[in-house]
């Protein structure tokens, strides 16, 4: 794997967001083990001819900066903090460091990310993971009694904190449901086949939520606001819709997000290749559906009917 430096970057900047990790045949880490089997396989096979700039890797490297500065001042007796544990589960060796465990037996995972990652609460994966850690400190025979994400928003904005939906402090903690060994144990094992079998070939292709898919929708519009009247997922539909002089209707094509934006094999990807052909098609008759603009804007639609 290459990692380039287009925006011509200061080189000590570079040399630290270029730390990467192969993955080990035999070993399969956490992190790994919940993200698409697809994605795995395809970077196995063409690890050398993956390319990633420096200048998409930055947040990254902070996050992993927050978590070492955290981690020096977690270290406390009754505290274990950026452990490495490992066992053994379908012959594989399934690693994970987890960031903080106190010996009341709360387990932390700290989340360096954006205000809008968390607006519909947390994330499955964070949800899977935690377990994940918390199975293998069982394991190790430590116990486990409360899950908990700490979200550090990088993005966070004082002076939108009086609004309803958004975060009140720049740090937000969120409480995680803790799974049974059983049901840890469960899972564990059979994402762990999963990519067993994709390592053999028998690739399960990304579902819509492994893409973090967002879906075509047409937004109903009123001019000098920015928030849609309504959302449709018909043209039609939302073309009918209009019945104001101040209305108009916004194609919104929909996206595969992790794929366009956070997916290093993509370019390798059989599947998004053919979604991307299957958008493209879809969004250009999607578009003949709506009339053109009444006026000299570029936005799709049509003024409130006379």
């Amino acid at each position: 794997m290459q990692i380039t430096n287009r925006e011509n970057l200061p080189v000590p900047l570079v040399s630290a967001v270029s730390v990467v990790r192969k993955p080990r045949p035999g070993q399969i880490s956490v992190t790994e083990l919940i993200s698409p089997p697809q994605i795995r396989a395809l970077t196995n096979r063409y690890w050398d001819a993956i390319t990633e700039d420096a200048s998409g890797r930055i947040w990254a490297t902070m996050g992993s900066l927050m978590h070492q500065l955290l981690a020096a001042h977690g270290r406390m007796e009754s505290h274990q903090t950026e452990r490495t544990l490992s066992t053994m589960i379908e012959g594989i060796t399934v690693t994970g460091t987890f960031d903080l465990y106190q010996e009341a037996g709360t387990l932390s995972d700290y989340k360096f990310v954006s205000v809008y990652t968390t607006m519909r609460g947390i994330s499955p994966e964070w949800v899977q993971q935690l377990n994940a850690y918390a199975e293998l400190l069982r394991r190790d025979g430590v116990t486990v009694e409360r899950l908990q994400i700490v979200a550090i928003y990088r993005d966070w904005n004082k002076n939108k904190s009086y609004e309803w939906s958004y975060p009140n402090s720049q740090v937000q903690v969120f409480d995680v449901l803790l799974w049974t060994s059983e049901r840890a144990t469960a899972f564990l094992t059979e994402r762990v086949r999963l990519h067993l079998a994709a390592d053999e070939g028998e690739i399960a292709e990304c579902s819509a939520s492994e893409r973090w898919e967002r879906p075509t929708k047409f937004a109903l519009m009123k001019r000098g606001q920015k928030k849609a009247v309504k959302l449709y997922d018909d043209p039609r539909a939302a073309d009918e819709a209009i019945t104001k002089s101040d209305h108009y209707v916004e194609h919104r094509p929909g996206m595969n997000v992790r794929c366009e934006s956070y997916c290093r094999v993509a370019a390798f990807c059989p599947q998004y290749a053919r979604l991307k052909e299957t958008r493209e098609e879809t969004s250009d008759s999607q578009d003949r559906m709506l009339p053109p603009p009444t006026d000299n804007s570029s936005t799709t639609g049509r003024e409130a009917r006379q």
